[in-house]
């Protein structure tokens, strides 16, 4: 980020023939009030994945935003103390020279003259993304974030396929607080019923490998004993005597409590995904509602209940993290061009490419977990960097000049930069699609796709909406006067 912010004061800087401090002068003059809202929208990125009650992804979010204002500030402080006393050559890099003298007057004709196509085809690519958003499903399987082949993952296949399930989350049913339940227990026939055909409800759910309660301990020795009184016994005491011949088994205190107020049926499921875990506790929790005896409840806990609940808060925190960042974007604009319209011209672009990712991973079955939402506010932040410079420089150029011209004077300006800063930060991000573990290498491929759709879409559909904007403005001027 700190190179992408310093491409932009050395393109500036680059063009300039004079040397020392009026270079360095006339260069941040331009470029340091859309270098200070990039950093600021990229921070409001950072920060926005803080808003989780997780301490770890809240510490990438807070020292990454404060990372990013720091070298915000060096670029604007250090870079212009640096080129005063290393100054550039005059005359400006080849590659930027072909960028803004052939490739920026043609890209701005092609804009200019197809103004209502461009506008239509993203129209379509956004509606059909939409469509997609509605089959995203939040699910975080831990086990699957590192590949095929290393020991973590394979272990972990091999366990699943040789045991009946392999992720446990329990369902405790106990009696509620209060002096009328103070003497009841959950072992009474009724609820010993009620245990086992819970247990019976689940195990038969697809997911389920193994369910285990109470009831299934009893039902082997009642069998023992009166094996023509049905599988579970009809009285209080008669169970209370198989539980104290039970006592000497370890396990049988993982099933009920020693007062007897609480039972615990184990669940074995087969699949680690966190939509699974909390879709199966949320069963036994309905189940139990619309059977059970009042005055008991049944709630679903355990490590892997706890850590499934844990991951799907990140994902949904997340959610409301790009919608506080887009808010408050959206108010930074406003307030920087004071129009609405020029605010959502610039946030449209960015918008779009966020939601055609979102769209193709519901249409391609791809689940948003825990690290791939992470995606929305990050992009939003950085992505948008480039449509304030182009904003920017556009706004700057129009008095005096023709809306075409000013555009085509904007894009020669900024083309270099928006190209070799998106070079930069998908290059960047495209390195960790190298590691072995997939939080990390999908985070980094969508990244990179992200940042390079964001530039087409900022070089393609931007300046048509500026256009645009400007030409609705100065309609609405021509309405008014006399």
């Amino acid at each position: 980020l700190a190179a992408a912010y310093a491409m932009h004061m050395l393109t500036a800087a680059s063009g300039r023939q004079a040397q020392g401090d009026t270079t360095t002068n006339l260069a941040l003059e331009s470029v340091a009030t859309p270098i200070a809202l990039s950093g600021l929208t990229t921070a409001i990125g950072f920060a926005a994945t803080a808003l989780t009650g997780i301490e770890a992804v809240r510490n990438v979010g807070a020292f990454g935003g404060i990372g990013v204002l720091a070298v915000l500030t060096l670029v604007l402080t250090a870079l212009p103390a640096i080129l005063t006393i290393l100054p550039l050559p005059p005359g400006r890099p080849r590659g930027f020279k072909y960028l803004s003298t052939h490739v920026a007057p043609n890209l701005t004709r092609h804009t200019s003259r197809r103004r209502r196509s461009i506008i239509a085809t993203w129209a379509v690519v956004a509606v059909a993304a939409a469509l997609g958003l509605d089959s995203v499903r939040i699910d975080t399987d831990a086990t699957r974030w590192f590949r095929e082949g290393t020991p973590t993952r394979d272990d972990y296949e091999a366990i699943r396929e040789r045991l009946s399930g392999i992720s446990p989350i329990n369902v405790v049913i106990e009696w509620s607080q209060g002096s009328e339940y103070e003497t009841r227990m959950v072992v009474e026939p009724e609820l010993l019923r009620l245990i086992d055909q819970l247990d019976q409800y689940l195990e038969e759910l697809p997911q389920v490998g193994k369910a285990v309660s109470i009831a299934d301990p009893i039902r082997q020795i009642h069998a023992g004993f009166s094996p023509e009184s049905g599988d579970l016994p009809n009285s209080t005491n008669a169970v209370q005597q198989y539980l104290l011949l039970l006592e000497s088994v370890e396990q049988i205190g993982d099933l009920v409590s020693t007062d007897r107020r609480a039972a615990n049926i184990i669940l074995r499921l087969d699949n680690n995904g966190s939509s699974e875990i909390l879709d199966t506790a949320a069963l036994a929790e309905s189940w139990w509602t619309e059977h059970g005896v009042s005055g008991t409840t049944a709630r679903a806990t355990g490590v892997m209940f706890e850590f499934a609940r844990a991951q799907d808060s990140i994902a949904r925190s997340q959610i409301l993290g790009l919608s506080s960042a887009l808010l408050a974007i959206a108010v930074i604009l406003f307030a920087t061009f004071r129009s609405a319209r020029a605010a959502a011209a610039t946030l449209i672009p960015n918008m779009i490419p966020l939601v055609g990712i979102y769209g193709a991973m519901g249409f391609l079955g791809v689940p948003l977990d825990a690290g791939t939402v992470l995606i929305g506010s990050l992009a939003l932040g950085i992505a948008v960097d480039d449509t304030v410079h182009l904003s920017n420089a556009y706004f700057a150029a129009r008095p005096g000049r023709s809306d075409t011209d000013a555009l085509e004077t904007a894009v020669s300006a900024v083309l270099p930069a928006l190209t070799y800063t998106t070079v930069i930060l998908g290059f960047g991000f495209g390195l960790l699609a190298l590691s072995d573990f997939s939080f990390i290498r999908n985070l980094g491929i969508l990244m990179a796709v992200v940042m390079t759709v964001c530039l087409i879409a900022d070089l393609h559909l931007l300046p048509t909406l500026l256009i645009g904007e400007q030409r609705r403005n100065s309609d609405s001027r021509d309405s008014k006067r006399p």
